[in-house]
């Protein structure tokens, strides 16, 4: 996630032209400065989900390495949710729309006002 946000920053300073980032920056309402680290952020969350002790006893991942995840979860005193037989496990798109949705952190990190805070939730977890 955060290999994806410097490049996102790269892409932002060094690719696009300077009208396309003004315009980015007017519709976010902020700074150049801060628009470019908002689009680095918000980059940078494609991938929130898979962070979940939900995501994390993913069903196709062989028994050993799902145990080995369960225990470094619980060490960090995390605990993987408890399935019914044949429950599906959360697909990490939806996990990080949930987080980014639910919890604010898009207002209170990155400083998006709460309409476009749920359009960006939206699309970080659309982006499969």
């Amino acid at each position: 996630m955060t290999d994806v946000g410097i490049m996102a920053k790269l892409l932002w300073t060094e690719v696009l032209n300077a009208p396309l980032r003004q315009q980015i920056t007017d519709w976010l309402g902020l700074h150049i400065e801060q628009a470019g680290c908002a689009i680095a952020f918000i980059a940078s969350l494609h991938d929130l989900g898979k962070a979940s002790p939900a995501f994390q006893d993913h069903p196709s991942l062989p028994q050993a390495i799902r145990d080995r995840v369960g225990r470094e979860l619980e060490s960090g005193g995390l605990q993987l949710p408890k399935r019914a037989a044949g429950e599906k496990h959360a697909r990490h798109e939806v996990v990080s729309t949930w987080a980014l949705d639910s919890e604010q952190l898009l207002m209170e990190v990155a400083g998006l006002p709460p309409e476009l805070a749920v359009l960006v939730a939206q699309a970080v977890g659309g982006h499969h």
